[in-house]
């Protein structure tokens, strides 16, 4: 695939239809797309159009070639898979983070274009301006794929490349103590697989409560099966990443059809500045 003369990416962008993953377990209106950032790779860096000022900002800060890279195609996917849901153009949609969790938040209120050119919802002759209901989403990122998940409920997705013995072992340290007596009664070459696992796991229920790593994990047990229940209403469940074998992905969502409001609190309350390994950074999104 290659990049297009249009910056916004609306002439040529990829079929989306193609990247969605059924999420088991999840309601119908949770949504997963998985990417290899080599099929989009060319695309998306010629599409950063519809990113903002801020975006751009933060991709010139990322000094390591590859990881501006692969938050630049991170950044183009998820505008675009938002758009293909609302229908609204890429550039128009306002993705901001509540300033104090950092926390995405959920798409709702936005006006109407008055032009189709643009790729937005216009309303038809003597209509009230319609809004799509909000639209909550998550977004992670690991090298090599990108995961976006959208929902009309809170919903956080997470994925990790798996991990190494040594930082599966750092891995452990922070987890729930009931998950890391489990985990350590594991045979030592299927740990590493087992602790990446409950790591996603946990961060896709820490994004999807709208607090991150502000929220010590290790306050937060997800047992050993696939699907947890955990309380609150929420669920969160490990999704096979496809031929990936080295990649682990989890997916968690609000229960209930009217979930809580989510809480900002200050972004590195918790754990994030005693712990960075394994993706933990509260940039990821």
């Amino acid at each position: 695939m290659t990049a297009r003369p249009d910056s916004t990416g609306r002439a040529g962008e990829p079929d989306w239809s193609r990247f969605r993953r059924r999420v088991p377990g999840a309601p119908a209106d949770v949504s997963l797309y998985l990417l290899d950032v080599r099929e989009v790779r060319d695309w998306a860096l010629g599409a950063t159009g519809c990113l903002t000022a801020e975006e751009a900002e933060r991709a010139r800060r990322i000094h390591h070639g590859h990881r501006r890279e692969l938050f630049l195609v991170s950044r183009v996917v998820l505008r675009h898979v938002l758009a293909h849901r609302s229908g609204w153009s890429p550039g128009a949609l306002p993705v901001v983070h509540d300033p104090l969790s950092g926390a995405p938040e959920p798409i709702a209120d936005l006006a109407p274009s008055s032009s189709r050119s643009t790729g937005e919802r216009v309303p038809g002759a003597g209509e009230p301006p319609r809004c799509p209901p909000p639209t909550s989403y998550s977004l992670a990122r690991a090298p090599g794929v990108v995961g976006v998940v959208l929902a009309q409920r809170p919903v956080g997705v997470d994925v990790e490349e798996l991990q190494s013995p040594s930082r599966a072992a750092a891995l452990l340290e922070v987890l729930h103590p009931a998950d890391r007596a489990r985990l350590r009664r594991k045979p030592a070459r299927r740990r590493p697989r087992a602790v990446t696992d409950a790591w996603v796991r946990v961060e896709a229920l820490l994004k999807a409560r709208g607090v991150g790593l502000a929220l010590d994990p290790a306050g937060v047990p997800v047992g050993g099966r696939r699907r947890s229940r955990t309380p609150g209403g929420w669920r969160v469940t490990g999704v096979r990443a496809g031929h990936r074998r080295r990649v682990r992905l989890a997916v968690a969502w609000h229960a209930g059809e009217a979930a809580p409001q989510r809480r900002g609190r200050p972004r590195g309350a918790g754990l994030s500045r005693r712990f960075t390994g394994a993706g933990s950074s509260p940039s990821r999104r």
